[in-house]
Formats: C-alpha cells, structure tokens, sequence
C-alpha cells in the first residue's frame, strides 16, 4: 500500500508541477521580435524574467514524462493498448521538448553577450544541426499524438470527467495552432493546459490505491479500503 500510495501521489505531483511551471514559462516568455537579433535583445532586456521562463520549461519537462506516464496508467486499466502507445510516444515529446529547451539556455547565454549578438543571429540563423532538428520534431510531435491518444484512452476508459478529453485536444489545436494566428491564445492554451492538468491531478489523487499497486497486491489493497470504508461508516 505505502508503494501504491507513493506512486500515486508523485504522479498527482507531477501533474500540478508541470502546468504551473509551462504556465510560469509562458507567461514570462520575452515577446519574440521579427528577426534573431531582436529575440536576443529581447531576451537581454528581460533579464531574470527571461531566465527564469527558460529554466520553468526545463524543469517542466521531467514532470511531463512522468504525468503522462501516469496518465497512461491510470486510462490503461480499461483502455491497456491505446493509453500505452500515446503514453509512449507523449514521452519521446517531453524528451523532444528537453532538448529544444537546451537551446533556450543557450541563446541566453547568448543574449547576455551583447556585443556579438550579430555573430550570434548569424549562426542561429544558419540553421540547427539536424540531430537537433529532429529531436525537436520529435517533442512537436510526439507531444501532439501523445496527448491526443491519451485523450482517446481517457474517454474510453470513463477515467475523470468527461469534458477532460476534449478539453486536452482542444489546447492540442489552441497550443499548435492558434498561438500562430493571435497573442491571446498562448492566454488560452494556459488556462486550458492548467485546468486539464489540474483536474487529472484531482483524479489520479482521488482514485482508488488498488489502481496503482501490483497485480499481486492489488486484491490486498481492494480489501484493506473496503474494511476502512466499513470501519469509518457511521
């Protein structure tokens, strides 16, 4: 049970951990300029704010793997085969995403270094090494179909409210698509991405510990709470 409960509460954790730190990373982002010089002088005059938003999606990214990985095992109880695959390749997202986010860290260091923001743009503008290219594919992607699957899984599995679902593919549209059409869908994206994350973290800390224990335990645990229930009922 303290094994079952353990990996419950760091995947409810998880999921707070990681909406509050992508919310903290988009809404200190520096506003980007139309050319690479000015996103490097942007990111100077930000300061710690633009420090601080690069770090949050960072750090955001190891508790995204986890949530989605808790996801995936919460909708697998019913849903095993299409919770397991978007969990998969939701993962390879957060590891995509991990590594586009190394290179935020390196244009900040790059725009602390003023007098060769012009040698700077001109690298950045000659193109990423597609190694890198790649992998930050693969974090579009891959958090894209992720997602998107593990909605799937969560409706058919019945796992948390019913709106939760369509709510997640809708931040997949806003979050890929409107953020390029108007500034006041990343506000959006936000709210949406907060409230699916924050109500599974509600759901994955409400449901039963049997969920989240062995095979081998599993029946232990089921009879365990229904001797607490007993013993607490008036």
């Amino acid at each position: 049970m303290k094994t079952a409960r353990y990996v419950r509460s760091v995947a409810a954790i998880s999921l707070v951990l990681n909406a509050v730190l992508s919310i903290v990373s988009i809404a200190l982002m520096p506003a980007l300029a139309e050319s690479t010089i000015g996103n490097l002088e942007a990111m100077n005059a930000a300061g710690a704010t633009a420090a601080i938003s690069a770090s949050a999606f960072v750090l955001a990214q190891l508790p995204f793997i986890i949530s989605v990985l808790g996801i995936a095992h919460l909708a697998g109880i019913r849903a095993p085969i299409i919770a397991m695959i978007g969990g998969t390749i939701a993962v390879i997202g957060g590891f995509g995403h991990a590594a586009f986010a190394s290179t935020r860290l390196m244009q900040l260091a790059m725009a602390a270094d003023t007098s060769n923001h012009a040698v700077y743009a001109g690298l950045l503008d000659g193109g990423m090494p597609m190694t890198l290219m790649v992998l930050m594919m693969a974090g579009t992607v891959g958090t894209v179909l992720g997602l998107v699957l593990l909605g799937v899984a969560l409706l058919r599995a019945k796992a948390g409210p019913r709106w939760v679902p369509f709510a997640m593919w809708l931040w997949v549209l806003v979050e890929f698509a409107g953020t390029s059409i108007t500034a006041w869908a990343s506000l959006v994206s936000g709210l949406l991405y907060l409230g699916v994350f924050g109500t599974l973290a509600v759901t994955v800390w409400r449901s039963p510990l049997a969920v989240w224990a062995s095979a081998e335990v599993a029946p232990a645990v089921h009879h365990t709470e229904a001797v607490a229930l007993k013993v607490t009922a008036p």
